[in-house]
């Protein structure tokens, strides 16, 4: 338990005899254990900017209070799992520049307070669920870089810093959205 030993781990933070913060951008490989699922009061947790792949283990559903997960720039790789739905806390939710596949899963439409959404430059595919304009503090939102993404709602025309990229042939612009 790095929080009992009384040793400092560099990239860990924490509080009360608990994980809460887990920040390791060090050239860091392997892949997301699903373990990380028990550090039920890790606040944020950023493995970005190193060399994981593998998928996003659906385990991580139990991180209760977690408010930032960015594992952005890696290779990560697989669907990103409806199980984030579930991740409450969660106002960041960072996962670009990987080789995610599949569709946006609706239920990140249930993040009541996200306002951070990065899935730019991922292999993403299909349209964009009309479940994420119930993510009503969605402030930002990128999207680009993703050939494979279809139209999306023009109620995510209200977001205030939308990237979009391309928009597919026959979608409406934001413009034409607002």
């Amino acid at each position: 338990d790095p929080c009992a030993s009384g040793v400092v781990w560099t990239g860990l933070t924490c509080s009360a005899g608990a994980v809460v913060e887990m920040l390791i951008n060090q050239g860091m490989t392997g892949t997301v254990p699903p373990s990380l699922g028990c550090l039920a009061s890790l606040v944020d947790l950023r493995l970005h900017i190193n060399s994981l792949t593998g998928s996003i283990p659906p385990e991580l559903r139990t991180m209760s209070a977690l408010d930032n997960f960015h594992v952005g720039a890696n290779s990560l790789t697989g669907p990103i799992p409806s199980e984030l739905g579930c991740m409450t806390a969660l106002t960041g939710l960072y996962l670009r520049q990987n080789s995610l596949t599949g569709s946006i899963p609706t239920e990140l439409g249930s993040l009541g307070g996200l306002k951070q959404l990065y899935l730019d430059g991922t292999s993403i595919s299909g349209a964009v669920p009309e479940a994420l304009c119930a993510a009503a503090a969605l402030t930002q939102l990128q999207i680009d870089n993703n050939p494979g993404l279809g139209c999306y709602p023009s109620c995510l025309s209200s977001v205030s810093s939308l990237t979009a990229g391309t928009v597919p042939e026959g979608c409406p612009t934001y413009q034409d959205a607002a």
